[in-house]
């Protein structure tokens, strides 16, 4: 089968009156009617049954087949379908000796084609149209014009009808791409839902691995602190004995080695291992060096005398070096300490560091 050209307007106008059909030939093809009847007939007739003269008729663009019997219709339907074509109104006629009525032959027409517009022409004493409509469905799709009617009626219906007739075409046509896009959406969206309940049972599995990791893990974690705790108790244990030793045993040992008479070299490796015992028995002064740039043994002995509250000429009796010595120590503290205010005092300072190191 072809496919259909649903931009042509293609009228089927059946009647058994030929002069009737030259007459819907003049008004709906008029360039295309090939009258057989006098012109003063034609014209007479035009004018009783349309109302106006033939030059009044507007132009219009269809595409016109004409038949004189119900049954010639109905072959015109079928073939129109066969090849591809759509008629977008038919004009039947009610009465069409010898043939078959036009109710008949409407009813064959709505078998073949669901989407052609019937005009049924009828007169008042003709089938009564709640008969026709009975017979003749869908009600949207079939109309009725009374006769005598006008040439206008006639174009009107032509011209309304084939719009319409287009229009639903596109309508069904954008319908018909709507579902079908439709369904390609369900089926994505449906492929999406099922991909993402893979996902989500994948991530739940995943999950499941994970909290049995972290369980695994926590478990690791405990058995590491605890033993980091055991450790950090082990060292500090064994600070603790080696302090105790510094100051019960070698301590003892070296204020009596100071209270001998020493030259001044042994008096020198006296202060040393006195100011290196210190240092490592003292954890502020531990902790004082580190942070300091590591302080020297000199400068770590000269800051303990001045927490102790000893002045320079103390400190220079006590550590057997020069005034100037001591001074050049104190400068390089105040340096390392960070100390460039003049005004601020050097043992203050040291208290206070002292007070913000825990023992």
């Amino acid at each position: 089968m072809k496919e259909q050209n649903y931009e042509e307007n293609n009228i089927l106008v059946v009647d058994d009156d030929q002069y009737v059909l030259e007459a819907y030939g003049k008004i709906l093809a008029p360039t295309a009617s090939d009258s057989t009847m006098d012109g003063e007939k034609l014209k007479e007739l035009q004018q009783s049954i349309f109302g106006i003269e033939p030059s009044e008729f507007p132009m219009a663009d269809f595409n016109l087949d004409l038949c004189s019997q119900g049954d010639q219709a109905v072959h015109k339907v079928r073939e129109a379908r066969d090849n591809g074509k759509s008629y977008a109104v038919a004009f039947v006629d009610i009465v069409m000796p010898p043939g078959p009525d036009g109710v008949w032959t409407a009813q064959q027409i709505r078998r073949l084609d669901k989407e052609i517009n019937i005009v049924i022409v009828t007169a008042y004493s003709d089938t009564p149209v709640e008969e026709i409509a009975e017979k003749v469905k869908p009600a949207d799709k079939l109309f009725y014009l009374k006769k005598p009617f006008h040439a206008s009626e006639i174009k009107q219906f032509a011209l309304g009808l084939c719009s319409k007739f287009h229009a639903e075409r596109d309508l069904n046509s954008i319908i018909a791409d709507r579902t079908a896009d439709l369904a390609m959406n369900n089926i994505a969206l449906y492929d999406e839902i099922d991909k993402r309940n893979r996902t989500k049972r994948d991530l739940e599995l995943t999950e499941q691995r994970l909290k049995r990791k972290d369980d695994e893990l926590a478990g690791v974690s405990m058995v590491m602190e605890t033993m980091f705790t055991q450790k950090k108790e082990i060292r500090q244990e064994f600070e603790d004995d080696i302090i105790f030793n510094l100051k019960e045993v070698l301590e003892p040992c070296l204020l009596k080695l100071k209270a001998t008479p020493l030259d001044q070299t042994q008096e020198k490796l006296v202060h040393v291992l006195e100011t290196n015992l210190f240092s490592l028995t003292s954890p502020f002064m531990r902790d004082l060096s580190q942070r300091y740039f590591r302080l020297t043994p000199n400068e770590l002995q000269i800051a303990r005398l001045i927490i102790q509250g000893k002045s320079s000429v103390q400190i220079c009796q006590m550590m057997k070096l020069s005034k100037r010595t001591i001074d050049f120590h104190r400068d390089k503290l105040r340096q390392k300490l960070g100390i460039k205010n003049t005004k601020v005092n050097l043992k203050e300072k040291l208290m206070e560091l002292q007070s913000q190191i825990k023992p």
